[in-house]
């Protein structure tokens, strides 16, 4: 919970702390106290950070130069997100939202009404513009900011205090003072799960490219959440034996960041801390860059840092999205499915080049096809598909390996799964 006596005891202690040789790229420096949030524009070249003293200060990424302050009324800055196409910027102190115009650095809209009747701790986005935003009154508001209305609002049970959508949009993940996760379905607003094993306070939620759940706690541990079977996949303690406030994935999700009072870095796959970084104290909230080179942090002393981050970076390949183009792939790819193994349903993400006809389908190690998961023309891009461990004819497979297949104009992939019944 904010305002945690114990949190700002930390914060004194570590102040004193000397500081050693510091991983740090650079420091931004213009806030005058605690940072909330922090967030890069999806094409990567603006950086924004929320504080308690009421701004929003927008930074040029590659060379750390203010390009503007945004002025709340309403005090303290809790949270800050972009819009997908990155125009606009999302804020929000006290009980509204601020939508502001990235451009020209105006306000063009303030989302109060049938709003929230407390503090906003959280706002995000998802891939279609949809906006949430998450409260201590509890509730979780959804907004269509093209109107500036509420469309819908999912009911908690405690204190919102971190919120998340995955990165396909599917999902909306929240967490609260009473240490659960709520996992909700962001299309028909379902709350799907309430995920328990945390002994306190969710500081923050974040998704991973493949689905994985992670969640940062003040009981000092990282969990990675399973979505698919709504259960805890790992616990990684904090190196710090300290409050964990804020996650954050890499956008290929092979690398997770943890912050608090430093900022840890784990290989998402052996779950093993791959490094710490030094010069970071009292680390309050975090995101990488669009292309995993950067990582920006806030802290309690109202300092951005940059740090790169680029020798455990794999190179993203994207494109000028303010100009009105989409990510694209630089070639075909088949993603590993995940869950895998998997017991009663998996997810296949998949990418193509160019718009064109596409099929998916799932074989026998004899080379018998089983099912074709979708089939026809398709955009260019990222997309989805889930299978059910049944066969086309709508029977269960038994236990065993299988291999899933895309065939496009550009290329034939293949990969692997496991079934286990």
């Amino acid at each position: 919970m904010k305002g945690n006596p114990q949190r700002t005891l930390t914060l004194v202690l570590a102040l004193v702390l000397p500081m050693a040789d510091s991983d740090a790229q650079e420091i931004l420096e213009g806030h005058t106290t605690w940072i909330n949030a922090v967030a890069f524009s999806p094409d990567g070249r603006l950086l924004a950070s929320a504080s308690d003293d009421g701004t929003v200060k927008l930074w040029e990424a590659a060379t750390g130069t203010l390009v503007a302050t945004l002025e709340h009324s309403g005090g303290r800055v809790r949270t800050v997100a972009f819009s997908p196409g990155g125009k606009l910027l999302a804020s929000a102190a006290g009980a509204s939202v601020d939508l502001w115009d990235v451009e020209t650095h105006e306000s063009v809209a303030i989302l109060e009404g049938q709003g929230h009747s407390s503090w906003i701790e959280a706002v995000s986005f998802s891939p279609d513009g949809t906006l949430a935003s998450g409260s201590w009154d509890e509730e979780i508001k959804l907004w269509d900011v093209a109107t500036g209305t509420n469309v819908a609002t999912l009911e908690g049970t405690d204190t919102l205090l971190s919120l998340a959508f995955s990165t396909d949009g599917g999902w909306l993940a929240s967490g609260y003072d009473g240490g659960i996760v709520k996992l909700w379905d962001a299309v028909t607003h379902e709350n799907l799960a309430t995920l328990e094993g945390h002994a306190d306070d969710v500081n923050s939620v974040a998704f991973s490219s493949d689905g994985t759940l992670a969640s940062g706690s003040d009981d000092e541990t990282v969990k990675l959440w399973d979505v698919e079977k709504k259960e805890v996949a790992a616990t990684l303690g904090s190196p710090d034996e300290d409050v964990v406030a804020a996650v954050s994935f890499s956008p290929d999700g092979t690398l997770l960041a943890s912050a608090g009072p430093r900022i840890t870095l784990w290989d998402v796959g052996t779950r093993t801390v791959a490094d710490v970084l030094v010069g970071g104290y009292n680390v309050t909230c975090m995101g990488f860059s669009p292309d995993g080179r950067l990582l920006a942090s806030g802290d309690g002393g109202g300092m951005v840092t940059l740090w790169d981050v680029s020798r455990w970076a794999t190179p993203v390949v994207t494109t000028d999205i303010s100009a009105g183009r989409a990510e694209l792939p630089a070639a075909p790819h088949l993603h590993q499915n995940y869950p895998n193994p998997f017991n009663s349903q998996t997810r296949i993400a998949y990418s193509l080049v160019s718009p064109g006809t596409a099929r998916l389908e799932v074989f026998a190690l004899t080379g018998q096809r089983l099912a074709v998961l979708r089939q026809g023309p398709l955009k260019a891009g990222l997309h989805r598909a889930h299978w059910d461990g049944r066969d086309h004819a709508g029977r269960p497979l038994a236990s065993g390996v299988y291999l899933y297949r895309l065939v496009t104009r550009d290329a034939v992939l293949t990969r692997k799964l496991t079934l286990v019944r």
